[in-house]
C-alpha cells in the first residue's frame, strides 16, 4: 500500500515518516488496504492509537540516540576547546620567554623612587586646579587645553623592541616649590611630566 492509497481510502493525511509505521502495521496484518483503511480509521482494536504509540516511540528512540550523539560531540568538542587552551597558554609562556619582556621607562620619565620621595612626605596632593594654575603661570600653557593625569602608564619592552602597557601607576600632582613640585598631564594630545620645575614630553 502506498501513502496515496492509504489517503484516499481514509481521507487523512500523514507525514512519510508516520505513513512508515502505518505500513510496518499493515504489513504485519491478513487484512487487504480497504478493511485496513477503514480499521485505522474506526479505531478498531485501537489499532490507530496503537500506531500512534509506536510512532511517539519511535520517534522518542530516535530523539534520545540523537541527543547521546550530540552529548558525546559536546565532550569531544569541550576537550579538544580545552586541549587547544593548554596549547595556547603553553605557546604563549613559549613567546613570552623569547621575546624576553622586561620594564620599560623612558629616558626623560620620573622614577619610582624619585616620585615617591615626594608623594611620602605627609602632605596631600594638590587639587587638579592648582596643577592646572601652575602648569599655565610657568610654561605658558592654555588652561582650558590642560588635563591633569593622575594615573600613569606602565610598560614593558622585549627584545624585539615592542613596548606593551602592563597598567597604571599612581601619579598624583605635588606642588612645593618652583623647583619641587611633580606634575603629569596632557595638552592637544601630547603628555608631559613636569618635574622640580623642568616640564618634559612623556612619549
Amino acid at each position: 500500500m502506498l501513502l496515496e492509497e492509504f489517503e484516499k481510502r481514509t481521507n487523512i493525511f500523514v507525514p512519510g515518516e508516520y505513513f512508515d509505521v502505518i505500513y510496518q502495521f499493515y504489513m504485519d496484518t491478513e487484512m487487504d488496504k480497504d478493511q485496513f483503511c477503514r480499521a485505522y480509521k474506526n479505531n478498531t482494536d485501537n489499532l490507530a492509537v496503537k500506531i500512534k504509540m509506536t510512532y511517539v516511540e519511535k520517534r522518542t528512540r530516535e530523539q534520545v540516540t540523537v541527543c547521546q550523539h550530540l552529548e558525546t560531540k559536546e565532550k569531544e568538542w569541550q576537550k579538544a576547546i580545552k586541549d587547544l587552551k593548554i596549547k595556547v597558554d603553553s605557546l604563549t609562556k613559549e613567546l613570552e620567554k623569547e621575546q624576553e619582556w622586561k620594564p620599560y621607562v623612558h629616558e626623560n620619565a620620573f622614577s619610582d623612587k624619585a616620585y615617591a620621595n615626594i608623594a611620602n612626605n605627609g602632605t596631600p596632593p594638590v587639587s587638579d586646579k592648582e596643577a592646572v594654575q601652575f602648569v599655565s603661570e610657568h610654561f605658558g600653557f592654555d588652561k582650558t587645553k590642560i588635563t591633569i593625569n593622575r594615573m600613569k602608564p606602565v610598560y614593558e619592552i622585549n627584545r624585539h623592541q615592542q613596548v606593551r602597557q602592563i597598567g597604571a601607576a599612581v601619579r598624583n600632582p605635588y606642588i612645593f616649590a618652583s623647583d619641587w613640585n611633580y606634575i603629569c598631564f596632557s595638552s592637544m594630545g601630547i603628555d608631559y611630566e613636569i618635574q622640580n620645575g623642568t616640564i618634559f614630553p612623556y612619549v
